[in-house]
């Protein structure tokens, strides 16, 4: 029923426990290859797609191949490290959106950066997306997926209150934790 759809192995993130695909290695497939492949799988009776990569929003098409997901029927998730999501040609994803994964995985810029190496940005990108999701695309359902490692698992029980703090309504999201 779900197939996840690796649309880029390229990643501006360098997280140590990634298991991704290597990260220089940019788009193989087109738009138009990858809205087909969601075609032909709906006729299988897949009903979900999760677009993951790497970072899918690095793609130059990925409304094109989101659009084109949602014209299909599919429900669509977006896996994303959010770092490129609120500016002004990566938001309009959100209009193709069923539900958004985001990573959190620390409570402080100083925790999360423990985990998430490559850009200071990744804590306030994901706290930013976090509340811009509730706000304004409240029919977006949201995933905050945090990674627990012995690097940050004295740290995982202080990301709700930090995101109280914030203004961020816990009800409104599930919290998932990966080992």
């Amino acid at each position: 029923k779900t197939v996840d759809f690796n649309v880029i192995g390229k990643c501006n993130l360098d997280c140590v426990w990634c298991w991704g695909p290597d990260h220089k290695t940019k788009e193989t497939l087109s738009a138009s290859d990858w809205i087909e492949a969601g075609r032909q799988l709906w006729q299988l009776g897949t009903r979900n797609i999760v677009i993951t990569g790497g970072e899918p929003l690095l793609r130059k098409d990925i409304v094109e191949i989101l659009k084109g997901l949602k014209e299909i029927g599919m429900r669509v998730t977006l896996s994303t490290n959010t770092i490129a999501l609120l500016s002004e040609k990566n938001s309009k994803v959100l209009e193709f959106l069923d539900e958004i994964g985001i990573p959190l995985d620390g409570s402080t810029e100083e925790a999360n950066n423990v985990m998430r190496k490559g850009t200071k940005r990744s804590f306030r990108s994901a706290l930013d997306a976090i509340k811009h999701v509730q706000e304004n695309y409240p029919n977006i359902k949201m995933t905050v997926r945090t990674v627990v490692s012995r690097r940050n698992i004295n740290d995982v029980e202080n990301i709700p209150l930090t995101l109280e703090a914030r203004g961020i309504d816990l009800t409104k999201f599930r919290w998932k934790l990966y080992q």
